[in-house]
């Protein structure tokens, strides 16, 4: 089943959620390798904002859905139930509310929103867990990865290996390394 990893994100729920770039699927095991799920179709391309065209990341909410960012390809967000079905998409090319130039990784936040990293646009994109959006953050360098610790500080990797840390009011708490 693995063909073209890109990004893996391992939830509370102890499952592993592969996306698989280049044959545009996320794939869902066990910890154990067990294959449990497949969303998308293997090999086949999502067409007019459909789900997947290259995916960058996948990640689990704490109510079951799966938040997918399809960035590579095409610059969308798509939400599936529990059970892979499609709930919505959203999002188109820009700089604009609700616009990406590269959807790279979302996670959610204990608030309960999602963030969004929109690489190529320098910021994070905030939204509710339906997909409304809500907010950006700007004070951010083109990112990669988040990670948000027990004590809801968000750990940003930003480009040329700076790391950002900041609050879930999306204050720069501090910054090191590359700038």
């Amino acid at each position: 089943h693995i063909k073209s990893p890109h990004t893996n994100w391992i939830g509370t729920d102890k499952l592993a959620n592969l996306t698989q770039q280049n044959n545009n699927t996320v794939e869902i095991f066990q910890l154990d390798g067990s294959h449990v799920q497949t969303i998308g179709r293997s090999g086949e391309t999502g067409s007019n904002g459909a789900p997947f065209n290259r995916p960058t990341w996948a990640v689990r909410a704490p109510w079951g859905d799966l938040y997918v960012s399809d960035g590579y390809g095409q610059q969308r967000m798509h939400r599936f139930t529990a059970k892979g079905e499609i709930v919505r998409s959203w999002g188109t090319t820009g700089s604009g509310p609700c616009q990406f130039g590269l959807p790279h990784c979302v996670k959610v936040d204990p608030r309960g929103r999602l963030l969004v990293i929109d690489r190529d646009n320098a910021r994070i994109e905030l939204f509710s867990k339906e997909g409304d959006y809500i907010d950006e953050w700007t004070d951010v360098k083109a990112a990669n990865d988040l990670v948000i610790d027990d004590h809801g500080i968000i750990h940003l990797a930003e480009a040329e290996g700076a790391v950002a840390l900041i609050d879930l009011d999306g204050h720069v708490l501090g910054r090191w390394g590359e700038q």
